[in-house]
C-alpha cells in the first residue's frame, strides 16, 4: 500500500506541525493500529426503575459521552539508524496529546500515551535487522471523529 499515509500531531500545543510517520521518522514501517472502530461504553445515560410501571425511565444527553477505549499502534523500524529513530518516535509520543489520522479510513483520533514500552522484537542479525514496538495508548474520547477534509 504505497498510496497508504499516516500522520500524527501534537495538539496540546498550537502550531506544531503534522508528521507523516515514514517521512519524518526515516526506518518507521506502519503495520497496525487497532481499536480505531472502537466506540466505548455511553456514559451520559441515567436510568430509573420505578415499581409503579414495567417501563425503565431514561434520561440521555443529546451528545453521547463515552468511556476512555484503549488503542496499540505497532510499527517496525529499520535501516541503520533504527535505534535512533524508534527512540525519536517514544520520545514524540511520550508528551501530550497526539492526534492520529490516514488518508484510508478518513477518520482522526486523540490519544495519550500511559503504559510502558518494550519492544516486542528486536533482530540483531540475519536479513533485514529492525524493532518492533506496540505502543499502548488512550483513546481520550472514547471514539474516533470523521476526518474533515
Amino acid at each position: 500500500m504505497s498510496d497508504y499515509k499516516c500522520y500524527m500531531r501534537r495538539v496540546d500545543i498550537l502550531g506544531e506541525p503534522e508528521k507523516d510517520l515514514e517521512v519524518d521518522f526515516p526506518g518507521l514501517i506502519y503495520k497496525e493500529f487497532s481499536g480505531l472502530d472502537s466506540y466505548g461504553k455511553i456514559k451520559s445515560v441515567y436510568t430509573e426503575e420505578f415499581a409503579e410501571t414495567d417501563e425503565l425511565q431514561v434520561y440521555q444527553n443529546s451528545t453521547p459521552i463515552r468511556e476512555n477505549t484503549d488503542l496499540t499502534f505497532t510499527c517496525i523500524f529499520i535501516g541503520n539508524d533504527r535505534r535512533k529513530t524508534y527512540h525519536s518516535f517514544v520520545d514524540f509520543l511520550s508528551k501530550g496529546k497526539i492526534q492520529y489520522w490516514d488518508n484510508i479510513r478518513k477518520r482522526k483520533v486523540t490519544f495519550i500515551l500511559i503504559e510502558a514500552i518494550e519492544p516486542s522484537d528486536d533482530k540483531l542479525y540475519g536479513g533485514t535487522p529492525y524493532i518492533m514496538a506496540s505502543f499502548k495508548l488512550k483513546n481520550i474520547k472514547g471514539q474516533t471523529d470523521a476526518l474533515e477534509i
